[in-house]
């Protein structure tokens, strides 16, 4: 049996060919490998732990469907290579849905019984709520003497490139925040016309949802409005800490606006200090032993990234390699990660690539070079188990949590 051929036609010509995203192409071969592989021929061979996922013994038609038969009709992460935690991430998600669609069919009450406040003095309130503690835009004005800066050769510097690129981003969403919310103000109290996009405002800050007027210049982002708001001050202040007192010595990946361009940045950064090619460039990792808290400095190259999360497996500190995750715990936090760029960079043996998203969707809109708009790179860390482990249990970090 031509199995290496076989695993070819089928995993990259008749089904890999339509997938077109590199991470899910590895997927599909690894999933692919556990079944076409001579081990089906021994009867002792499982396709998951249990037992009753065994490859059939030789017999006849009526064997092999007395056994298909005798299958669970409800299957386990494990039959998938995935961790227990799955089944709680599924049934979050269905709980969701179900409630999201609960609340699109709510009628909109116009009065209200029982002495509390009618949904217009909610959207009110709220919006006075919002607006006391809604930053002010970012300038330039408030930018000390090591912001923005150029370096000895008269290129400017890369990271004052990405914080020049977050300040025009942050400030359009603030300045569509800032007007909505006072016209929102204004048509509540009748002085001018509610419009369609107002009204959909409306219903969103009932329904506890970021209005599209927002999110349409806004960042990805999986949380309730409540959290959302929460997580744009907390971003503004780590955006505007930058501005007035220079880089900051751990960068929060999670208060990036476009957290790629901050990593082509250091790559930029590094090119210039070495006076290398940034097209031969790659990161390297290591995961720090310091909190964040006790870190009195930068990297001499590269930078140092806090914020980020892993999804399907977590950090060991004490043997200092992935691990499975905790019961209950499908994310955890990530220590301070060194990004380091190096030149022809290669993954070491005993390295897992992490693919990392900014939310935990997981997916987004394919870009023109074909890479997904919700991804951002692939990180790495070391493992005592096989790399195909972790790909079926789906192992990422993430950037922002629902949450």
């Amino acid at each position: 049996v031509p199995w290496e051929s076989l695993e070819y036609i089928i995993g990259q010509i008749n089904y890999g060919g339509r997938v077109t995203d590199p991470q899910d192409r590895g997927t599909l071969m690894i999933i692919l490998q556990q079944y076409l592989t001579p081990k089906v021929l021994d009867d002792s061979y499982k396709f998951a732990t249990a037992d009753e996922y065994r490859a059939p013994e030789r017999g006849d038609m009526a064997h092999y469907r007395s056994k298909i038969n005798n299958l669970s009709s409800i299957d386990d992460p494990d039959v998938f290579g995935m961790h227990e935690n799955a089944n709680l991430r599924y049934q979050l998600q269905r709980s969701e849905a179900l409630m999201s669609t609960v609340l699109s069919v709510q009628p909109r009450l116009v009065g209200s019984k029982g002495g509390g406040p009618t949904p217009d003095e909610q959207v009110m309130a709220k919006c006075e709520e919002f607006l006391g503690v809604l930053p002010d835009v970012l300038t330039r004005e408030e930018a000390g003497p090591t912001t923005f800066t150029t370096l000895a050769s008269g290129l400017p510097n890369s990271m004052s490139t990405v914080l020049s690129h977050e300040l025009v981003k942050y400030n359009a969403l603030l300045r569509r925040m800032h007007w909505s919310l006072e016209e929102m103000k204004k048509a509540l109290r009748g002085l001018t016309v509610l419009s369609e996009d107002l009204d959909k405002m409306f219903s969103s800050f009932l329904n506890d949802q970021v209005p599209q007027l927002w999110a349409a210049v806004g960042y990805a982002s999986l949380k309730g409005l409540g959290a959302w708001f929460k997580d744009l001050v907390r971003r503004v202040a780590f955006i505007r800490e930058w501005v007035r007192n220079g880089e900051p010595k751990v960068f929060w990946i999670g208060g990036f606006f476009n957290a790629s361009a901050f990593m082509t940045g250091t790559l930029q950064a590094f090119a210039r200090q070495k006076g290398v090619s940034v097209d031969k460039l790659g990161f390297g990792f290591s995961l720090l032993d310091e909190d964040e808290d006790s870190i009195t400095c930068g990297p001499e190259s590269g930078a140092y990234v806090s914020g980020i999360f892993s999804d399907a497996w977590r950090w060991d500190d004490q043997a200092k390699v992935m691990a499975d995750s905790l019961p209950g715990e499908p994310y955890a936090t990530v220590p301070v990660m060194h990004f380091l760029p190096e030149e022809y960079h290669k993954t070491p043996s005993n390295f897992h690539r992490i693919p990392m998203y900014r939310t935990s969707i997981r997916k987004g809109n394919i870009s023109s070079l074909g890479a997904s708009s919700n991804f951002i790179l692939c990180v790495e860390a070391p493992t005592e188990k096989p790399r195909s482990y972790w790909t079926l249990k789906g192992a990422a970090c993430i950037c922002a949590l629902n949450n």
